[in-house]
Parts: C-alpha cells; structure tokens; sequence
C-alpha cells in the first residue's frame, strides 16, 4: 500500500491560490492524500517543488491586495507547471478538481463575510468613508491572522488578542465615541457565541482554527 503524503504537501497543494500555512486538520489530510495516491517519488518531488516556491509567497506579505493576486497567479502557473512533470494525467485533473472546489468554497466565504461586514456596518452606522477605511483595516490585519495557524492553541489565543487590540486601537481613530461602544458590545456578544461553539466543539473533540475569526 502506497504511504499517504505528509499532511504539508497536502496543505502546500491546496494552498496554491492564497497563502501556505502549516496544516491543522490531520483527517482532512489524510483523505486528499489517499485521493492523490501519491507514491513515495512522488511524495518527494512535490515537497521539493513546494519548498523551492517557498520563500516567493513569503515575500507576497509586503505588498498591496492587488500586486498579491497578480503574483500569486503567477505563482499557481508555475507550481502546477512544475506539477505536471510529476504527477499523472489523472492526479493533475483530480488536484484541479480539488483546486476548483476549494476556490469556489473561498468565494462562498467571501461572499458570507462581505454580508456579515454590510450588517455590522448598518448597525454601526458608518458613513462611506468610514466603512472603506474599516475595511482596509481589517485587510491589513488579515494576513497576521492566517500566520496565527502555525502556532499551538494558546499561543494563537495569546497573539490573537494581540491582534484584537491593534485593531481596536486603529478603530479608535475612525469611529465615535458611540460607535466604538457599540463596537464592542457587539464584539463581545461574539465572542460569547464563539466560545459557546469552542465547548461545544471541545465536547466532541473538534477543532477551530482561530485564524479564520474577522472581527468584522
């Protein structure tokens, strides 16, 4: 029986159109690798290829929303070009598959929270202004939080509330008096439902991954 992939190859190939993380859900590791039937070459020349584009995405941090979509392509060009001299006819179709799936499911969220940010933002009742300020505020954070998956629980709680209070202090400076206040009743209204779904999940020993939290 062919061995499974190491979980960050697994990662590393889903990871082609936003950030590489380390991984954080071993089952659904498991299950893409056995999908992928990698053999033991196989497995080898892809952590190689992975590793080698490496420090390009690291270097995707400094710049601005649209450079980083326009690198990026190019980088998921050339990943799946270096793919195809390694993987099978059927497993290039079945990562594209996979590919497509995931992409659909990152506009899904997307979409999600572009209405989550219209309701606050009704709520808050921010102007113009402030609502495209806002959001490039929560955009800057974005990426400190995707980092957040490489650490254990409570250092990802610990450089959360980090965060947090970054971008509470930025907001500061955008909202009134008023809407701050409300801000943070709603924040903190979250925060109650997120921890009630953490015991939930810790009762049926699930994960979350934190990272993926917006506080707007």
């Amino acid at each position: 029986m062919k061995k499974l992939i190491p979980l960050v190859v697994v990662t590393a190939l889903l990871t082609l159109g936003s950030f590489a993380h380390p991984p954080h859900d071993g089952k659904r590791g498991d299950r893409l690798a056995s999908m992928l039937d990698l053999t033991d070459d196989q497995r080898a020349s892809v952590m190689a290829i992975m590793e080698s584009h490496h420090e390009r995405k690291r270097g995707l941090h400094d710049m601005d929303r649209e450079q980083r979509r326009e690198a990026m392509q190019l980088m998921k060009q050339d990943i799946r070009s270096d793919l195809s001299s390694v993987l099978t006819q059927e497993q290039l179709a079945k990562f594209d598959e996979i590919q497509a799936q995931r992409s659909a499911r990152g506009q899904y969220r997307m979409g999600k929270r572009g209405k989550r940010g219209d309701h606050l933002a009704s709520m808050l009742e921010l102007t113009d202004e402030q609502r495209a300020t806002v959001k490039s505020i929560m955009e800057s954070h974005r990426d400190r939080k995707r980092e957040l998956r490489s650490m254990d629980r409570e250092q990802r709680h610990e450089a959360m509330q980090l965060i947090e209070q970054d971008i509470r202090s930025e907001l500061a400076n955008v909202l009134t008096p008023e809407q701050l206040a409300k801000f943070d009743e709603l924040k903190a209204h979250r925060g109650k439902r997120s921890r009630h779904r953490q015991n939930y999940r810790d009762h049926n020993g699930q994960s979350r991954d934190d990272s993926r939290s917006d506080t707007l």
